[in-house]
């Protein structure tokens, strides 16, 4: 497990990636003049000769983590 937290306006934080399946858990806050429609990019690569597969990513509100649920559908 990786906690990472990042403390950038925009929600930025970078990752190491490796070539094993790993969890992370990446936490940030927004501005409190935050307001109206955001958008959330769960990964950009630097190197376009490259390949990321995610999977399960599940976002929450407020700070505390939730236990895992399985999707309603």
């Amino acid at each position: 497990m990786y906690r990472r937290t990042t403390t950038a306006s925009d929600g930025a934080i970078q990752t190491v990636l490796s070539n094993e399946w790993k969890r992370y858990w990446i936490t940030w806050k927004t501005t409190t003049s935050a307001s109206g429609l955001k958008n959330i990019i769960p990964c950009r690569q630097n190197n376009a000769n490259s390949t990321i597969y995610m999977c399960g990513v599940k976002l929450e509100k407020g700070n505390k983590d939730s236990d895992w649920t399985p999707a309603p559908e």
